[in-house]
């Protein structure tokens, strides 16, 4: 199965909204942790954040089989976030390895960038495909979605630069000043 990934183009959004829709109706999403509430409000404020921040505070990369969007991958393209904000692929090509394709292309972009650790808010359905790709957890997460809806998630992170070992000492050292400047400022304020 040939997939070619590229840059998604305006016109296409609703394709997109459409696929999107498909893929957060699907069995694979919804059949365990989501409920029927959650999962349209999850419709409704995805499809509205797409139209929204398409193109000016995102990037939208798509796979294409056959000259049709068969994935894609949404991720933020200022210079300060480095997010993924969701993967979606259609359910007759899930588990063809298109979503770690799409995600390596992000990475790609964003190591250009020079960007060290990229982060996701991950559906409760998706942590696994996260950790898989290398993704750890670092916390609990969640938003409130259209209607006022709580959509639980993890919020994952990925190193793509590891620091140098310099960099690591400068952070150890930075960590340890602060610790000691802390400590006597505390000790001056008790014995005062």
């Amino acid at each position: 199965m040939e997939v070619s990934i590229r840059l998604a183009k305006p016109e296409e959004i609703e394709t997109i909204i459409e696929l999107q829709t498909l893929s957060l109706l699907s069995n694979d999403f919804n059949n365990r942790k989501y409920n029927e509430k959650q999962i349209g409000s999850l419709i409704t404020s995805q499809a509205e954040a797409r139209k929204t921040m398409f193109p000016r505070f995102e990037s939208i990369l798509v796979a294409e089989q056959s000259n049709k969007i068969v994935g894609f991958i949404t991720f933020a393209n200022n210079s300060k976030l480095t997010r993924i904000y969701g993967i979606y692929v259609h359910q007759d090509y899930r588990y063809k390895g298109i979503g770690g394709k799409l995600i390596k292309e992000a990475e790609i972009a964003y190591i250009a960038q020079r960007k060290r650790i990229l982060f996701v808010l991950s559906s409760l359905e998706s942590i696994d495909f996260y950790k898989n790709k290398g993704f750890t957890i670092v916390r609990d997460a969640g938003f409130y979605s259209y209607g006022n809806i709580w959509i639980p998630c993890k919020l994952l992170k990925k190193e793509l630069i590891p620091l140098t070992s310099t960099e690591r000492l400068l952070r150890q050292f930075i960590f340890v000043f602060i610790f000691v400047v802390s400590a006597i400022i505390l000790l001056t304020l008790i014995f005062k």
